[in-house]
């Protein structure tokens, strides 16, 4: 049985390519998916401006409560590591999971999940840059921490190695 969350995955992933090709091409790619045929998605896909699965806050210097933090499910239907590239491995979905609006004063802030699956990591800073983990946390937890963290969204997804799995998304500010 599909997870509601690789669900969100493939619709949105089907408002993406509907978005870029012909109508006769969507019935197609539509069939497909129906017939159980993989689909998959770019890079490109990621970048898009997808509302987040599990809301969004604006976190300024010094914010209450710290750390902040978010139930989800982790997963998706990307292959981080053939998409992203770099240190990003796992399942991640289209779109982010949480976004952070951030305006610090220079302090750390740290991007943590935990759960008792294998989870990772990937985070597009306000530079565009992707950032990735598997284990920096210890254990199956992956961390990001972003020393003198820069103003700007940070769009997060909490992916896995083993499907979809429960977790709970850490953010934290050190100063």
């Amino acid at each position: 049985m599909r997870s509601r969350r690789h669900i969100l995955d493939v619709m949105l992933l089907n408002c993406y390519f509907f978005d870029t090709v012909g109508e006769h091409d969507m019935r197609l790619i539509l069939m497909a998916a129906a017939l159980g045929s993989a689909v998959t998605a770019s890079a490109h896909a990621l970048q898009s401006g997808y509302d987040p699965t599990y809301g969004q806050t604006t976190l300024e210097a010094g914010f209450t409560p710290n750390p902040v933090t978010v139930n989800l499910t982790a997963g998706g239907v990307i292959d981080a590591a053939a998409e992203i590239g770099g240190d990003c491995t796992g399942q991640i979905a289209i779109a982010p999971d949480y976004l952070v609006a951030y305006s610090g004063d220079g302090s750390a802030l740290t991007i943590a999940a935990d759960s008792p699956f294998d989870t990772v990591l990937a985070v597009q800073g306000p530079d565009g840059v992707w950032h990735c983990d598997d284990d920096g946390a210890g254990g199956n937890d992956p961390r990001i921490v972003f020393e003198g963290a820069a103003h700007g969204e940070y769009a997060i997804r909490v992916g896995s190695k083993d499907g979809d799995a429960r977790a709970v998304l850490t953010v934290e500010e050190t100063r």
